[in-house]
């Protein structure tokens, strides 16, 4: 992998205020991302706007991320890859709100919207919508690894 970071993030869930947002007023995109291991999260995402764009990401330990492009080609086989692991692909729709990222998860785990702020560091300050609801930072089963293995559909 050729770039690799730190990323702090923050994760919540959104509150009733979120569905005052008129949406149509964001910049939006589909996410389709496919796992091919939980841990380390390894995954391979499109994103769909304007155009296609093409991503391998590896998430490590001590927030450790690597992200590289790639071509739809490596993307269509390594996603036929994660099908035969029993992962299910992610499929959302993802807002730019501010400074968050919210996304709206759709299929197994429609019903799901979840906003994340990228920070310079945990303890970083920043300002709370509103529409911010419940933290879930450190709550495994709102990762995305962890939802393409149990989406929401199959929670009691």
């Amino acid at each position: 992998m050729n770039s690799g970071s730190k990323e702090f993030e923050r994760r919540f869930l959104v509150n009733d205020y979120f569905n005052q947002l008129n949406l149509s007023d964001y910049k939006a995109s589909n996410i389709t991302q496919c796992y091919l291991s939980v841990y380390p999260a390894i995954r391979v995402r499109k994103v769909s706007m304007l155009y296609d764009e093409y991503y391998m990401t590896i998430k490590g330990l001590e927030n450790d991320e690597f992200e590289d492009r790639m071509d739809a080609y490596r993307y269509e086989r390594l996603s036929k890859l994660s099908e035969s692991l029993n992962l299910d692909p992610i499929e959302k729709i993802r807002y730019n709100i501010g400074r968050f990222e919210v996304d709206i998860f759709q299929n197994k785990n429609k019903g799901l919207i979840i906003a994340e702020i990228e920070l310079s560091n945990m303890s970083e300050e920043f300002e709370k919508p509103q529409w911010l609801g419940e933290e879930i930072t450190n709550v495994i089963k709102y990762k995305n690894s962890v939802l393409a293995q149990y989406p929401k559909e199959t929670w009691r």
